[in-house]
């Protein structure tokens, strides 16, 4: 018992752990846009370890302006999207905004060169 409350306090402590409110918003949101990532349009999955489930298509809670530069964990700043493609846009130094993004993707998934899930 006490290991398993170390271990919460420790993710919690580090900011893993995410808020019931975040979740909530994060469900509504992929409610909103029927499942489908944001950037991709892919069909997402949600809560939990299921089998058989492709693990670059959980849906994530995904900050628009991200915390860093002030955004805040408000329904107008986040979206749902893919674990993959919310990877992808925080990956290197400089960040896209989300319409640019959309854009890239969109553009790499009809040349073939996104993420190919496999089903």
């Amino acid at each position: 018992m006490f290991r398993s409350l170390h271990i919460r306090f420790t993710l919690v402590k580090k900011g893993y752990a995410m808020s019931n409110r975040i979740r909530m918003i994060r469900i509504s949101r992929a409610a909103a846009q029927d499942w489908k990532c944001f950037y991709c349009e892919r069909l997402m999955w949600s809560d939990g370890r299921i089998p058989n489930k492709e693990p670059q298509l959980q849906c994530t809670a995904e900050h628009l302006i991200p915390k860093s530069e002030g955004g805040g964990d408000d329904q107008n700043n986040i979206v749902a999207a893919c674990l993959y493609c919310n990877r992808i846009r925080h990956r290197g130094s400089k960040l896209k905004s989300p319409e640019v993004f959309r854009v890239f993707v969109k553009q790499r998934l009809r040349v073939g060169r996104w993420y190919r899930a496999q089903h």
